[in-house]
């Protein structure tokens, strides 16, 4: 019987995909890679067959999505409505959907042990990190991926679709400001995630090119999550700055916010307006409804697997950075 590649594949412990960039003398392999898998060529005089020497893998006809762990998991009403749009959309493709459980630490060993890439033809990535490895490792692993969201440092080689960050939560504090705001406290989320930084960003820019003091004490951090709004909010009343608005880089930290403020008899928006980010559905059923910036998580699902379905396919010849328009929803809480 002879050997297949993946039988070469199997015996190298690396996929498929990398025995096949090695045959096809990829620069971007290790060279402790190449090497073990040559010797194995080698050791079974091993003849890809030509056709099959151009492809990494065999369709499987699955695409993965993966979401993140705790705080910010599968259960945040944004990552529902983005999974909703990336499912219907696979689906008029003929593409199933699986959701590969991997650690919100994103440690390389967890993906290597947690994904099987012979039964995915693709994979769409959330929470770009500004020094994301996840970028090198499926390239190394010849996986097609997109990313939800940019990475710090653009780059032609890596596929993306973002709503405008910088322009939405510009738009949203501007607003603020319009309203007469001038002492604005913002939660803005973790600093390794990309969308933090670019959101307070557009947070600072919009205070600064207003003419208005930007005070880093009433910058706190959150993680995204109704909890972390709520306990952040409590630490901004408790250091006593003033303020009269406060801009949550989320929907649901604004939530929580809104939450704290009601504890500490502080009337929103009379005393306090509070300006969140995404526009979950859940902003319009609070009390007072949130004033957001809408991202259209559902359309970014689906030009994700759009852009995917052409990566699968070996077309590149698509617009590989995909910024979407946000919309200002004012509502009562400001």
């Amino acid at each position: 019987m002879s050997v297949t590649m993946k039988d070469i594949a199997k015996e190298a412990g690396v996929s498929k995909a990398t025995v096949s960039r090695v045959i096809n003398k990829d620069a971007y392999v290790s060279e402790n890679t190449r090497k073990k898998v040559m010797d194995l060529v080698q050791k079974y005089d091993y003849k890809p067959h030509t056709v099959a020497r151009g492809l990494a893998r065999d369709l499987s006809h699955t695409l993965g999505l993966m979401i993140p762990g705790p705080p910010r998991d599968i259960t945040d009403p944004f990552f529902l409505e983005f999974l909703h749009g990336v499912g219907n959309k696979a689906a008029e493709y003929s593409y199933s959907l699986s959701l590969p459980t991997v650690s919100e630490k994103d440690k390389r060993e967890l993906y290597e042990e947690g994904i099987n890439f012979n039964q995915l033809d693709g994979v769409i990535i959330v929470n770009p990190k500004v020094n994301d490895f996840r970028i090198e490792y499926f390239q190394e692993e010849d996986l097609p991926f997109v990313f939800l969201g940019r990475p710090l440092k653009n780059r032609d080689d890596v596929c993306w679709v973002d709503g405008d960050n910088v322009g939405g939560a510009y738009e949203a504090v501007e607003y603020l400001i319009e309203q007469g705001h001038e002492k604005i406290a913002c939660i803005t989320g973790t600093d390794e995630f990309v969308a933090s930084r670019l959101r307070f960003k557009g947070y600072k820019q919009a205070i600064e090119e207003n003419n208005l003091e930007f005070d880093e004490n009433l910058i706190v951090s959150g993680e995204f999550t109704r909890e972390s709004g709520y306990q952040k909010m409590k630490e901004l009343i408790a250091q006593g700055n003033s303020f009269s608005a406060v801009f949550a880089v989320s929907d649901s930290m604004a939530i929580g916010a809104i939450r704290a403020l009601k504890e500490e008899g502080i009337a929103v928006p009379e005393e306090c307006a509070v300006m969140g980010f995404d526009g979950i559905d859940l902003g319009a059923y609070t009390e007072p409804r949130l004033t957001t910036v809408r991202q259209p998580a559902y359309e970014l699902g689906e030009e994700a697997v759009e852009s995917l379905i052409n990566l699968i396919n070996g077309n590149k010849n698509f617009n590989w950075h995909k910024v979407l328009d946000l919309e200002l929803l004012i509502r009562d809480s400001v």
